[in-house]
């Protein structure tokens, strides 16, 4: 290489790397501009989760789970098969209740 081709790709590799970080000082003051002028976002905090949601979500696992089994294996659900039975007011099975029915089931395996 010539000593003109010399001085030419450094004038390039120059301007570019001065371009860049002219840019890079440009977009940073934009941002500290932006947060001054810009809207002010409010955060949002995530909900709680108690010890309760987190048991009644595994509780709630395990009655998929054995649902899941019994109509892989019998073709009939956790009600046709009578483990459990089809409650006619609004509520949840007690837990204590819903551990005995999944003992119970799992011994029949």
């Amino acid at each position: 290489m010539n000593k003109d081709a010399v001085a030419s790709i450094a004038a390039d590799r120059r301007n570019f790397l001065k371009g860049a970080g002219l840019t890079g000082i440009g977009l940073a003051g934009a941002i500290m501009v932006g947060k001054q002028f810009g809207p002010n976002v409010q955060k949002v905090e995530a909900a709680s989760v108690s010890d309760v949601d987190v048991l009644n979500f595994a509780l709630n696992l395990e009655y998929l789970e054995a649902e899941f089994y019994a109509v892989a294996t019998y073709g009939a659900t956790l009600v046709e098969l009578g483990v459990i039975r089809v409650w006619t007011r609004p509520g949840r099975l007690p837990e204590a209740r819903w551990s005995l029915i999944l003992r119970h089931y799992r011994r029949r395996f």
